[in-house]
Formats: structure tokens, sequence, C-alpha cells
């Protein structure tokens, strides 16, 4: 009988890859600054592991300003944003689009979690 490669366990599975992760976790604190994040979103927003740490998230997704205010007249609480659209930036200065789902989660100093989707093709 033939061993079983990784390969094979992915075709299996459906796993995909690291590099093609289809969504990217962020936690952020009550202004908005990046306090957590995994690999998927370094990645898709073209940073360095360690580099996301602290920045604004208005940064790389401009348009969540907004949206937040928005979302925000209409409730007392912490916004609650599902599945829209909108440009994001990625560090090399190329824009790409994403559909975001903002919600309030208290974990530690956090207060947000944040999901990116890459909505492009083309690789961000």
């Amino acid at each position: 009988m033939r061993k079983q490669t990784t390969e094979d366990k992915s075709k299996r599975f459906n796993v995909r890859p690291k590099a093609d992760i289809p969504y990217a976790v962020m936690l952020l604190d009550k202004e908005y600054r990046v306090g957590s994040y995994g690999h998927a979103a370094s990645t898709l927003f073209g940073y360095e592991e360690t580099s996301m740490m602290g920045i604004l998230v208005y940064g790389i997704l401009p348009g969540l300003e907004d949206k937040i205010d928005q979302s925000s007249e209409s409730r007392i609480s912490t916004p609650h944003l599902v599945n829209f659209r909108m440009k994001a930036n990625h560090l090399s200065g190329k824009t790409f689009l994403v559909a975001v789902a903002l919600r309030g989660i208290p974990v530690g100093t956090c207060r947000h979690l944040l999901m990116v989707r890459n909505l492009d093709r083309r690789k961000a």
C-alpha cells in the first residue's frame, strides 16, 4: 500500500495553501488600531509578520471610518457591520476589492473583531 503524502491529504480535505487563506482576521482596540492579527492579514495587506501591530485600520481600509460612523448613528452600542464591499490598500500602493465584517467583541484590550476577504481575482 502506498504511503499517503501531504499533497494527497490536502486534496482529500480540500485544504488551501497558506498564501490563499480566504479570510484575514484582526482584533482592533477601541481606537481601531490593530491589536492582534494572523498570518493571512499580513499577507493580504503586504506587511511583515510583526509590522501591522498598532497601525490604524483606516490606513488599510480607508472607507471603514465612514461605514462605522453610519452604523454608530443608528445604534447605541458598538458598530456591527456584515459583508459590505470596499477598497483596501496594499502596502505596495495597489488597491483591491474586499468584503468586510466588523463586530464588537471584548477580548483583552481589543474591542472589535474584523474579518476581511479578498474579492479580487488577482493577487493583491
